[in-house]
């Protein structure tokens, strides 16, 4: 056995062990992932949750990217597919206390991910098949969580 696929049989060990733990809603802590095995095995982990929409946090908005397209090839789906299972959530490119507006393509990233986490219903034994799976949303902490307002200026 090559060492390659000692790797991806260790890997699969490791998403078959996550995938048992999170059924029982266990927290799960995970570290020594690099590179792109870090993609594979959140790509196992989203085809056993099945058609349930998943978040996974990055640190920065450059790594989501970078995870965005490693995941998209470990699950098999084209970049160029207008119904990607994976979406990035960007971050906003202004700060809620500036004076500017969010540049109108972000917004419409971001609001078209919320549509289709909230259009996708929870599967039951009486939900029919959705024409479009569950999205896979990968976001910076920032997207999340905004910057506070500023200190007060006099101007």
């Amino acid at each position: 056995m090559s060492e390659t696929s000692s790797r991806i049989e260790g890997l699969r060990d490791l998403t078959d062990h996550l995938v048992a733990e999170l059924a029982e809603r266990r927290a799960v802590h995970v570290t020594g992932l690099r590179g792109a095995s870090r993609a594979v095995a959140v790509a196992h982990l989203a085809r056993a949750h099945g058609d349930r929409p998943i978040l996974v946090l990055v640190p920065t908005a450059k790594q989501g990217d970078a995870f965005v397209e490693d995941l998209r090839a470990a699950l098999g789906e084209s970049p160029e597919a207008p119904s990607n299972r994976v979406r990035a959530f960007p971050r906003y490119d202004t700060q809620p206390y500036e004076r500017f507006s969010p540049q109108p393509f972000l917004v419409a990233q971001r609001m078209d991910l919320l549509y289709r986490w909230l259009a996708s219903p929870a599967p039951g034994p009486n939900v029919p098949v959705q024409p479009e799976p569950a999205p896979v949303a990968v976001a910076p902490w920032t997207a999340l969580a905004p910057a506070p307002a500023g200190p007060a200026r006099s101007d």
